[in-house]
């Protein structure tokens, strides 16, 4: 198997080099998967702003990663490349280190939302406890908490925020 060069952009003003190179490749990753790439870098503490090129042009692409370098929010300066924010997230998203358990429940919570459309795009966790945001459109968006056991079944899935109450039922039916 090749391995793919990617065009590096200038990342010399950043306070922490190998976490911009990090969280850079995630978004390249991504920005590939779509037919973009990144083609300049500017990095600040726990924010990058990339400008990615792609077959419709260009976007400003805002990340904010956490502590932990794991990216915590996506802004695009154009609403119109929404999918193109999907895309990397779930990039971003597949590269995180998680559990086996919470990589089960993941991978569950995607099989069974995809046939609706719905993406998974963030998810946080902690002991006995996962938070995924899931989203369909740009105005639909649904943040839930799934507390699970030490064999990982998931024990209570309870909606946090949504958009709007109407997707918690479709959400549920797709769960069951």
């Amino acid at each position: 198997m090749r391995c793919r060069r990617r065009a590096f952009p200038a990342l010399a003003e950043s306070k922490n080099l190998s976490t911009s190179i990090a969280i850079w490749r995630q978004i390249a990753r991504g920005a590939e998967q779509a037919g973009w790439s990144v083609t300049k870098a500017i990095c600040a503490l726990y924010r990058e702003k990339y400008e990615l090129s792609g077959p419709d042009g260009t976007v400003q692409l805002g990340v904010a990663y956490d502590g932990k370098h794991m990216v915590t929010a996506l802004h695009l300066d154009k609403p119109a490349y929404w999918p193109l924010a999907c895309t990397i997230a779930e990039t971003c998203l597949l590269e995180t280190i998680y559990t086996p358990i919470v990589r089960r429940l993941l991978a569950a919570a995607a099989r069974l939302l995809t046939p609706f459309g719905w993406r998974l795009v963030s998810a946080t966790e902690s002991e006995w406890r996962l938070l995924i945001s899931i989203v369909r459109n740009m105005d639909e968006r649904i943040g839930l908490e799934i507390n699970f056991d030490k064999q990982g079944l998931a024990t209570t899935v309870r909606p946090l925020k949504y958009s709007n109450p109407v997707l918690i039922e479709e959400v549920r039916e797709a769960l069951q």
